[in-house]
């Protein structure tokens, strides 16, 4: 059985995953505009997740996110709840449920950070 701890670990990296992919693919085509076209973006983007996965699983990343305690006030239950969101539509929801739920967890993030830096 799941613990908590680690559904909470896996939203937590999921998030982490779904963030990094979109700046790390907005960086790339910003720098190198022919990656934004329609036959190299896709295999582009599938090579960046792989590296953010590997990233999260294989490196201590993993570690450092199942162990932060996010209990410092409401932004940090909203970006909790919108990682939980987020993590749930990615595995089973409908394209506008997944681009849905990443705005969400997008600002339900940046409202997080900047109250709490």
């Amino acid at each position: 059985m799941t613990s908590s701890r680690d559904e909470y670990a896996d939203q937590i990296k999921s998030a982490f995953l779904t963030i990094g992919k979109q700046a790390a693919m907005k960086f790339l085509v910003a720098k190198f505009s022919f990656l934004g076209a329609a036959i190299i973006n896709p295999i582009v983007g599938f090579f960046v997740e792989m590296v953010l996965q590997a990233l999260i699983t294989e490196a201590e990343t993993a570690a450092f996110f199942a162990y932060i305690d996010m209990r410092t006030g409401s932004q940090s239950k909203e970006f909790e709840e919108a990682a939980k969101e987020n993590f749930l539509a990615q595995k089973s929801g409908t394209d506008e449920q997944k681009r849905i739920a990443a705005e969400k967890l997008r600002r339900s993030f940046r409202d997080f950070v900047s109250l709490t830096n």
